[in-house]
């Protein structure tokens, strides 16, 4: 399965469950900057400064080369595809018990800024020697409000306890404040359920 084709999965429930639930597609607040770009549809605009999105495909991002000099290391392929295939609005959804809230990546994002705050998101010391690039946040019946990171070498999915960890002044090993939420970041998204 392609990044693509999960994203394609995960956007045709979410606007199902949307349709289903409110009769019309997924609502956000309209921000004007991106309506620009297609992500909005014509007209939905409401009294309460929402409106209705679709997700729309990027143009071919050329600057990993530079990415990966200024990080150091090789990105991989998947989480390239994850920051690069859809601008959309909202992504939420829950996955083995975890739910799963995935930052936005809007029209006129700076894919180069993103992909580099991504990864200094979190105490890189102490998750040396692995790479990770923060993608949102998760909760779960034991932990609340922590960070949903991708780990680069291998795109596995996790949630870490940064409260727990700072709690211990990061003395502690960071296995002891991680969870794995799901075994591919492609597999998480095709697969986690709207709510």
């Amino acid at each position: 399965m392609s990044m693509k084709e999960a994203f394609d999965s995960y956007f045709k429930k979410l606007e199902e469950s949307c349709k289903k639930q409110n009769g019309c597609m997924p609502k956000v607040v309209y921000l004007e900057n991106c309506d620009l770009h297609g992500i909005y549809i014509g007209g939905s605009l409401d009294s309460e400064g929402y409106a209705e999105w679709c997700p729309v495909l990027q143009n071919q991002f050329d600057g990993f080369d530079e990415v990966e000099k200024e990080l150091g290391f090789k990105i991989n392929e998947q989480v390239k595809q994850y920051f690069t295939t859809y601008w959309f609005m909202q992504m939420y959804g829950c996955y083995n018990g975890n739910s799963c809230y995935f930052n936005k990546i809007v029209p006129n994002t700076d894919i180069k800024k993103l992909i580099l705050k991504s990864y200094n998101s979190g105490n890189i010391d102490y998750m040396d020697p692995e790479k990770y690039f923060c993608i949102g946040d998760v909760d779960n019946q034991e932990y609340e409000d922590c960070g949903l990171y991708v780990n680069n070498s291998t795109c596995q999915v996790v949630g870490i306890d940064w409260d727990g960890a700072s709690d211990c002044d990061f003395t502690r090993p960071l296995s002891e404040f991680m969870f794995i939420v799901c075994d591919s970041l492609e597999e998480l998204i095709n697969k986690m359920e709207v709510r």
